[in-house]
């Protein structure tokens, strides 16, 4: 019996890894047109396949957290196409309301690390590909950034 236990969670863990197959992290923030009530930026992706087979994606959706609160979100219906065992870029527009942003900006005042968090999925004719990336910064590797920005 628990021999078949061990056989029933290496089968589900090894389809896990086999149909989801893919990583994606960010590589570039743009701002975009925004409005008052809502900030828009572009998020630029690099989309890794970790499988034999090529992707075929007939769209994404992101979304963006910032300390376990969502900030912002997106969705795109452009074709991904990844080959096997490679990687490409996409880039996808998210949006964020002021509320949300304030809310946010208020919580980082006294915060010394940021946790960060990348998830959502590439839509296929098959199974869809979820991707999720997550992680902490803190201030202080924050802070060449924001010195080189000025």
């Amino acid at each position: 019996m628990k021999k078949l236990y061990i056989l029933l969670w290496m089968a589900a863990l090894g389809g896990c890894s086999t149909t989801q197959g893919v990583d994606v992290y960010l590589t570039n923030i743009t701002p975009m047109p925004s409005t008052l009530f809502e900030q828009r930026v572009r998020l630029d992706l690099r989309v890794k396949n970790l499988q034999e087979a090529p992707i075929q994606a007939t769209g994404i959706d992101v979304s963006l957290r910032l300390n376990g609160k969502r900030l912002a979100r997106g969705v795109d219906g452009q074709t991904i196409s990844v080959p096997r065992l490679g990687e490409t870029t996409a880039s996808v527009v998210v949006s964020s309301s002021i509320f949300d942003t304030v809310k946010q900006v208020l919580s980082l005042r006294d915060r010394d690390v940021f946790t960060y968090g990348l998830s959502g999925k590439l839509f296929t004719q098959g199974i869809d590909k979820r991707f999720n990336r997550s992680g902490e910064i803190s201030r202080a590797e924050l802070q060449p950034l924001v010195q080189t920005a000025n």
